[in-house]
Parts: structure tokens; C-alpha cells; sequence
């Protein structure tokens, strides 16, 4: 763990984890101002519609921008940030015209249970007015990933931080505006975070807007060949996706939006520090793509890294998941009934989150090794693994069947990707390189078996409660990664001596 990047880690987890708070202040407002039926189901559908149509671009900047981008002269820079700006824009506009047309033939297949629990004429209209945020979370997103390529990191934080906070004002002051109120508070978030990137890509790139438009340009073939794999990918996930809510919505109403409340608190751990370790890892190993012992070191580096800071927040989510559900989840209109299917299904997804975590680093590492297609492979399997399960699992556990299935493919993908990458010497992981790690794990498991315990017999507050994990998970963290902070602080030592001789 280098100085810089413990700067940025805090920094970025500051701000990462103040949105996040305010994000399950959000989420504990709308369950307990709406509870778990049509509002909440449609606004958990809604929410995650946008980003999943818009995750077939996305794939596409993910995989290969940043490493292109990196290889040209100022000159070819701004070239390659017009042309895919005003072809995203087209792309983007049209999308939302199809889809604004034939909203209904959309929605049959992927909620065909809420046409027999709701009412859809109220459902499709919602929908309509959501679509409008393709275009904005489009220009968001890509001003962010050009930041992002000149290493801009702080920004990426702000998205939760603006939405949330808009959102929970529109709730103490407003909310008998309903879905429609809330999907407005986001569309005026992102509008706002647009105006704030914008600017700042300004004043840190000499890049200038153009007006550009060629799809026969080298450089955009070029990422477009590389991620031609990518967007399969992407596919194949958003087929998972409707399987994974079609099935949901023919459950008991609620389904969807108890999946979606345990999936917020599981995937607290890639969004705060899976994000920053990938974030962080992907413009430094690409300007090292032309060495590949350096790639491999660093590599190495920032999965170990990424390992000793996940582990101990996954752990301890395991033991603690019913408080943490009843905590965060458990007023007003929410039945104590739903609350314990949150904290079920969030053990179901945690180690899936873990998973994430990995899958999404080492993709990253193929990206740059330009092997795309095997990426692909490793997903089909992924995909496939997901869908058997669901409709394997769905019917003997029900909704916990979907999270469970999750988690496993998750599992499945990276076991693959591990393997590939060692034989292809991307890599030279050992499990002599994970023995640290295993050994604190063990460690740890037992230490959170024995928080556990403490906290069911001698705390009943629900305050000492919240305060005695919140101590736990903060001492957890500190101690699987003393070493790494020892060191850092040895170095700073070292220079101030310095500077003083």
C-alpha cells in the first residue's frame, strides 16, 4: 500500500462511505415510508433499469478505453474523446426512442409479474419519464472514465453523495409524490454531477469539443474489435438480469425489492473498496502494459491488497447480517418479517460480493492483456451457471434460491479467470502468496464468532449495538492490514529525518 494510494483510499472511502450512509438513510426512508409492495418494487426495478441498458456502452469504455486513450498524443486524445462522445450521444438518444415506443412489449419480458399484480398503465408511464436518464448517466459516466484516465480519482465519489442527498430531502419534504418523486431527485442528481465533471474535465484536460463523427476512425475500430466480446458479455448478463427479476416478480409481492435492499448492503463492499482497488489498479497497470514482470508485480500487489481490506468486512457481515438488516431496514411500515429475509438473503450474497470484487480486478488485467475473448468464456460460464441455478434453486429455497445462484457463479467465473491467468503467465499467483491472508481469515472467523456471541448475550440496545460493530468492523480492518500501515508510517519517518538532516 503505497503513500499515494493511502491518501486516496481514505480520502475516496471518506466520501465513498458518507454517500453509502446516506444511500442506506435513502433506502431506510423509502422502506419505511413505502414498506415492501408497488412503490418500493418499482422504484427497485427502475433504479437498476437504467444502468443495466446502459451497461452495453459502459462495457465498451470499461475494456478498452483507458488503455487506448493512454497510448496517443494530446492530438489523438481529443480526436478519440469527440468521436465517442457524439457517437454515444446517438447511440443513447436512439436507444431511448425505441424504448420509449415500445415500453410495453419491454416491460412484458422483463416484469411479467407486475402485469398481474399492478397496475401497468401507472408502471409504463413511470418508465417512460426514467428513460430520459440514459442520455445523462451516459455523459456522466464517460466524463468520468476520462478523468479517470487522467488519474482524477476523488470525483468518481460524488454520484451516491449528490443523489442521496437530494433523494432524502425529497422525503422529509415531499413524498406522497411516490415513485415519480424519486425518480426525479435522480434525474436533478446527475443532471447537477454532469454541470460538476464537466467543469472539472475542463480545468484538468486540454481537451475541446468537437463536433465528430466517424465510425471508420483506427482507434475506434480498434476498441471496438477489442471489446466486441465485452459487449457479449454484457448480453449475456442482462439475459441473467431478466431471468433473475422475471422470476422475482412472480414471487410474493416484495420480492424484488428485499433482493434489491440485501444487495445495497452486500455490495458495500466493491462499491467502497473493490471500486477504489480497481479504480486505482487499471490506469497504473496500464502504463505499464509493455511489462509484464511489472504488470505482474503490481498486480500481485493490489490483489493482496484488495483481499486483506475485503475480508474482514465480509466476515463480519456474516455474523452481524441480522442486526445490520434489522438496524438499517427494520421502522416503520417494514414488517420485522421482511427484515429477516434481508438479512437471509444478504448472507446468500455476500460471498458472491467478494467474488465481484476479484472478478473485477482480474478483468481488468485481461483488458489490458487485450484478451478479451477469454473473458467472454470465462462469463458464458458464469452466465450460464447463474441461470441453471435460478431456475434450479428458485424452487427449492425460493427467493434466497436467486441470491445463492449469484453468489456461486460469481464464484464460478473467478476460479476460472484465476487459473487462465496463471496459465497464460499473466500472473504467477501461488497460494504461498494467499498463507497470510488464510491465516489472519482464520483468525478472524473466530474473532467475529466470538463478537457474535458477545453482542447476543450482554447488548440489547439497538444503539450499543450498532456502536459495539461499528468498533468491530473498524479494529477488524486496522489489524488484518497493520503491517501495510506500520510501513507507511516507517516510510514517512524516514523522509521527515531526512528533510531534517
Amino acid at each position: 500500500m503505497s503513500k499515494k494510494f493511502f491518501k486516496l483510499f481514505f480520502s475516496m472511502s471518506f466520501l465513498l462511505l458518507f454517500g453509502k450512509a446516506l444511500g442506506f438513510i435513502r433506502t431506510a426512508l423509502i422502506a419505511s415510508t413505502y414498506g415492501a409492495g408497488f412503490i418500493t418494487d418499482l422504484y427497485s426495478f427502475e433504479d437498476s433499469f437504467i444502468n443495466e441498458v446502459y451497461s452495453i456502452f459502459s462495457t465498451f469504455l470499461a475494456c478498452s478505453f483507458i488503455p487506448r486513450y493512454l497510448l496517443l498524443d494530446a492530438e489523438g486524445k481529443n480526436r478519440l474523446y469527440n468521436i465517442i462522445l457524439n457517437l454515444g450521444l446517438v447511440i443513447m438518444i436512439v436507444i431511448t426512442a425505441a424504448c420509449l415506443i415500445f415500453t410495453k412489449p419491454l416491460l412484458h419480458i422483463l416484469v411479467p409479474g407486475f402485469f398481474d399484480i399492478y397496475d401497468i398503465s401507472k408502471v409504463v408511464f413511470i418508465t417512460r419519464i426514467n428513460l430520459f436518464m440514459l442520455i445523462i448517466t451516459f455523459l456522466v459516466n464517460y466524463i468520468m472514465v476520462v478523468l479517470q484516465a487522467h488519474e482524477v480519482f476523488l470525483y468518481l465519489a460524488l454520484e451516491g453523495l449528490i443523489l442521496n442527498l437530494i433523494t432524502i430531502a425529497y422525503l422529509f419534504c415531499f413524498p406522497q409524490a411516490g415513485v415519480l418523486g424519486l425518480l426525479l431527485c435522480r434525474i436533478l442528481a446527475y443532471s447537477l454531477l454532469l454541470i460538476i465533471v464537466f467543469l472539472k474535465l475542463h480545468k484538468v484536460t486540454p481537451l475541446k469539443y468537437k463536433f465528430m463523427l466517424s465510425i471508420k476512425d483506427k482507434d475506434l475500430i480498434d476498441m471496438a474489435k477489442l471489446s466486441m466480446p465485452m459487449l457479449g458479455i454484457t448480453v449475456l448478463w442482462q439475459l441473467n438480469y431478466v431471468v433473475d427479476k422475471s422470476m422475482a416478480s412472480g414471487l410474493q409481492s416484495g420480492s424484488i425489492a428485499c433482493l434489491n435492499y440485501a444487495n445495497t448492503i452486500s455490495m458495500i463492499i466493491y462499491n467502497v473498496i473493490g471500486y477504489i482497488v480497481s479504480t486505482y489498479a487499471y490506469p497504473t497497470l496500464s502504463k505499464n502494459q509493455s511489462n509484464p514482470v511489472k504488470i505482474d508485480e503490481l498486480f500481485k500487489n493490489y490483489l493482496l491488497l484488495l483481499l486483506q481490506l475485503v475480508l474482514p468486512v465480509f466476515i463480519l457481515t456474516v455474523f452481524f447480517s441480522g442486526y445490520i438488516s434489522a438496524f438499517l431496514y427494520g421502522h416503520g411500515n417494514m414488517a420485522n418479517g421482511s427484515v429477516e429475509v434481508i438479512a437471509r438473503i444478504l448472507t446468500m450474497y455476500l460471498p458472491g460480493s467478494v467474488a465481484y470484487c476479484i472478478k473485477n480486478l482480474y478483468s481488468k488485467l485481461f483488458y489490458i492483456k487485450q484478451n478479451t475473448k477469454v473473458v467472454l468464456y470465462f462469463d458464458i460460464i458464469g452466465c450460464l451457471t447463474n441461470i441453471a441455478l435460478n431456475l434450479i434453486l428458485v424452487k427449492i429455497m425460493g427467493v434466497y434460491g436467486l441470491a445463492l445462484a449469484t453468489s456461486i457463479s460469481y464464484c464460478v467465473t473467478v476460479i476460472f479467470q484465476v487459473a487462465v491467468a496463471n496459465k497464460k503467465k499473466y500472473t504467477s499467483l501461488r497460494w504461498l502468496d494467499m498463507r497470510s491472508c488464510c491465516v489472519r481469515l482464520i483468525i478472524l472467523i473466530m474473532a467475529g464468532a466470538v463478537s457474535n456471541c458477545i453482542l447476543n448475550l450482554f447488548l440489547k440496545n439497538r444503539d450499543l449495538q450498532f456502536l459495539y460493530i461499528a468498533v468491530i468492523y473498524f479494529a477488524s480492518c486496522i489489524l488484518f492490514n497493520i503491517k501495510d500501515i506500520r510501513k507507511i508510517f516507517s516510510e514517512n519517518n524516514e523522509v521527515t529525518n531526512e528533510k531534517s538532516f
